[in-house]
């Protein structure tokens, strides 16, 4: 989904988006919803730019532990603000990843999923898209204990076109 919108969200406008915002954005129409375990706090807190692109950059974070993690088993999925920015953190529960393919993963095209299921872009697209608006995306795995992504961006503490102050 996300890299079948990577050309519509060139030239998207900037705009405020609250924490309670981006997670319905996020999780908007998404099949496995009742998979996923939302904790937010100060939910009025609010980031600022593209709203569709972040909302599907969380999305591709929620997908990707779902499809990592057992069918019978949920994720988590935690965002608040912190430190001046706000952090999502997707918390699977799967089987984690070596240290050789956590250092891969993000790469353009690379992929540990079966034909048809991914094409190695989502990652990739998060980073770059984080990267442009000052924050920055980890991922930390251990085999046997699942991945941990944390997603940080600057809080919106001013916006000019009417939204946050």
């Amino acid at each position: 989904r996300m890299a079948a919108h990577a050309g519509e969200n060139v030239g998207e406008p900037l705009a405020p988006l609250t924490i309670r915002r981006w997670i319905e954005s996020s999780l908007e129409g998404f099949p496995a919803r009742g998979r996923v375990q939302v904790e937010a706090s100060e939910e009025d807190a609010a980031i600022v730019g593209p709203p569709r692109a972040l909302a599907d950059a969380l999305r591709g974070l929620v997908k990707n532990a779902l499809q990592a993690s057992p069918p019978d088993e949920s994720v988590t999925l935690r965002v608040a603000a912190a430190g001046g920015g706000v952090r999502a953190t997707v918390l699977d529960r799967g089987s984690g990843m070596t240290p050789d393919v956590l250092a891969r993963v993000g790469e353009p095209f690379y992929t540990t999923k079966g034909p048809g299921e991914g094409m190695g872009l989502g990652l990739f697209l998060t980073r770059t898209l984080v990267e442009q608006l000052g924050g920055h995306l980890e991922l930390e795995s251990e085999p046997g204990k699942g991945t941990t992504a944390r997603l940080r961006l600057p809080a919106a503490l001013a916006f000019k076109s009417g939204g946050v102050t």
